[in-house]
């Protein structure tokens, strides 16, 4: 029987994520994201006509092959009035059959379908938390004897909680990974956790989130969050977004907690609440074997702490986000028409796939140099080792969030330096956001406290200290690394590319990230790919068996911004938000803890000695200032400044 999946159907709005799949006889053909090929981000309220058509095109199944139409649910499908004329809609769109059999699967059976069914466990619990869908916020129960026992749901989850903070600290819708990524630079501050334990727990026995009556909350949708009596959680000047509050002012720690600190003490308490959960469920079933589902699962942090502190065995599926629901009821509905287990494939590597010869054209097209090495994977292993930076998109397109090795782009996890070009020329992240390293499994354990296969990159494991100096670009601040193991049967290519490096190197690992500029989703095409190498991004592209040079030598970047800059950038920005506030009391407190050489007072912000900004002045001013000082373009002055001083500053600027 040939499955088709989507997610969503058309014209549903406040959806993001959208996929199509195709499923065949119980074995995946193809699942993908329609923003890969829409190249809006998230495809929000899309319906994933592109993906479908790009799946029958890769497949050889024609429309009319199709004999089971899977739809995920999003606001209760099958109770809404229009169901039937959306369904005709995506019907005509697609040209699939009117006598075709339609099936709506709810949202979060989705999500831990998918879990469930690619997991290694006969018998599990399933726990899905996200941030909305058919008006709730996840469920747990138990699969067991081939079938999916609900035991519990509920409307509000840890995940939502984690996007109010997000929202907090300043970031924008889908911005959870940054919070995530900015919380290792923060301190746990006290106030605001004791706040949150106050008004926010997760219930005895259960995996819910229970409200403090205090708070007064109001539902803008299923992405926004409106907590009413706390008007002095504003912050108008410094980043609301969506989030708005309003009411007599009641708590006075977010007018003076620091992003850095809130996210910090954020992914602490979320931590705390899913761990909570966890805990419940397993004491309450006695079973021991956790298949998870849902955005919260994206954190791989949380990820890490289950494994380490919750006494259970996780396994967390390919895409735990919205994107994996089309194929989650897909496998659902194969599982059900069946009553077997479906056969699932257990690589990630889903989508779209380009034949050489299209390649070769687009090459001349472009009047490209290139070359087509005996074996590719070594021509890019001694690459690498020379400090460029890689494009590499080979076979079939990766399914999820991460980038796998199919649509990468790489460099040497030896330098520190590769995180700081890969960022200006390409990725243009935040500066807290760390990069992941691919590893060859059988040497996990070597680099990694811990270590078990990560596959999807869904897990974060300590560095083994002994082993940090080998690989600096790959380690966040907080001693940790998000790598993805990569396996001869998985991925040969790539496995046989990271093996070449570790014999040129004694390094067993590249540093991998996703092949997109900032803003704009996965390459999913070799034209994009080779926009990418035409505009600088990379210093070579390695694609379908061929090695492309650009037109002209990648530009170097004269001054490479690091996290000190950057991270000084931050922290200077929050002592001014505090001090136009008139809160020149907080802002001391906050610099005794940043060991930063300026001082605040009435007048302003001092470098050492030189005030470099006054209340009123355009931040663009006062970020010029600095790091025109932190370049060493110039040295602040110190008018009969004692020498440690000026050694304190120039120690800093080092650091």
């Amino acid at each position: 029987m040939a499955i088709l999946s989507l997610y969503p159907l058309p014209g549903i709005v406040y959806t993001h994520d959208g996929s199509a799949t195709l499923v065949s006889e119980g074995n995946v053909l193809y699942s993908y994201e329609e923003e890969r090929l829409s190249r809006f981000q998230h495809a929000i309220s899309e319906f994933p006509e592109k993906a479908a058509v790009v799946g029958f095109q890769q497949t050889g199944i024609h429309p009319t092959q199709v004999e089971s139409l899977v739809v995920t649910s999003i606001e209760n499908c099958l109770a809404r009035p229009d169901f039937a004329s959306r369904v005709q809609f995506a019907k005509d769109l697609l040209l699939l059959r009117d006598d075709i059999d339609v099936t709506c699967v709810p949202h979060h059976m989705a999500h831990s379908a998918l879990a469930v069914l690619t997991s290694p466990f006969d018998e599990c619990v399933f726990l899905t938390m996200d941030g909305g869908g058919d008006y709730l916020m996840g469920h747990w129960g138990v699969f067991r004897e081939k079938a999916f026992h609900v035991v519990e749901e509920f409307k509000l989850s840890p995940a939502h909680f984690f996007t109010y903070l997000m929202k907090l600290a300043g970031f924008s819708n889908f911005e959870e990974g940054k919070l995530m990524g900015l919380s290792a630079f923060g301190k746990i501050d006290p106030s605001l956790l004791g706040w949150l334990r106050d008004h926010f727990w997760i219930q005895d026995g259960s995996a819910a989130v229970a409200i403090s009556p205090k708070l007064r909350l109001k539902w803008l949708s299923s992405f926004h969050l409106d907590a009413i009596d706390a008007g002095s959680l504003r912050r108008a000047k410094y980043a609301p977004r969506d989030v708005d509050f309003t009411g007599p002012p009641v708590i006075d720690w977010a007018s003076r907690v620091s992003p850095v600190d809130i996210a910090a003490t954020g992914q602490h308490f979320f931590e705390l609440l899913v761990l909570r959960a966890v805990k419940n469920i397993r004491d309450r079933t006695g079973i021991e074997q956790f298949a998870l589902g849902g955005g919260a699962f994206l954190n791989v942090l949380i990820n890490e702490k289950l494994r380490r502190e919750a006494n259970i065995s996780t396994y967390i599926p390919v895409a735990p986000h919205d994107a994996g629901l089309s194929l989650g009821a897909a496998l659902l509905k194969s599982h059900e028409s069946t009553g077997q287990r479906p056969h699932c494939e257990t690589s990630a590597y889903l989508g779209p796939k380009f034949d050489r010869g299209s390649v070769t054209s687009l090459l001349a097209a472009h009047g490209l140099r290139y070359e087509e090495p005996k074996d590719i994977a070594t021509s890019v292993a001694h690459a690498l080792a020379d400090g460029k930076v890689v494009g590499f998109f080979h076979g079939k397109a990766e399914f999820g969030a991460r980038a796998l090795g199919a649509r990468s782009v790489l460099a040497d996890p030896r330098l520190e330096s590769s995180k700081f070009r890969v960022n200006q020329a390409l990725k243009k992240r935040d500066w807290f956001m760390p990069y992941a390293p691919a590893i060859l499994e059988e040497h996990g354990n070597e680099f990694f406290e811990g270590f078990v296969p990560t596959p999807y990159m869904n897990m974060a494991f300590r560095v083994r200290p002994e082993k940090a100096h080998l690989i600096p670009a790959a380690i966040h601040v907080d001693g940790t690394c998000r790598a993805q193991s990569v396996n001869e049967i998985q991925n040969p290519l790539f496995y046989r590319l990271i093996s070449r490096f570790a014999k040129i190197t004694g390094v067993p690992m590249v540093l991998n990230t996703s092949f997109n500029r900032h803003g704009v989703p996965i390459v999913a095409t070799p034209r994009q790919a080779i926009e990418h190498l035409l505009e600088g991004s990379v210093d070579l592209l390695a694609i379908e068996g061929y090695l492309v040079f650009p037109l002209i030598g990648t530009r170097e970047i004269a001054t490479l911004a690091d996290d000190t800059a950057n991270r000084a950038w931050d922290h200077v920005k929050w002592v001014a938000r505090l001090l136009e506030g008139e809160k020149i009391d907080a802002a001391r407190q906050y610099l005794k803890r940043i060991e930063l050489p300026i001082k605040v007072s009435q007048k302003g912000i001092s470098l050492l000695t030189e005030i470099i900004w006054v209340p009123g002045e355009p931040l663009d001013k006062l970020k010029s200032n600095l790091f025109r000082y932190m370049d060493g373009r110039q040295t602040p002055k110190i008018a009969n400044g004692p020498s440690s001083v000026l050694r304190k500053w120039r120690n800093w600027r080092r650091r």
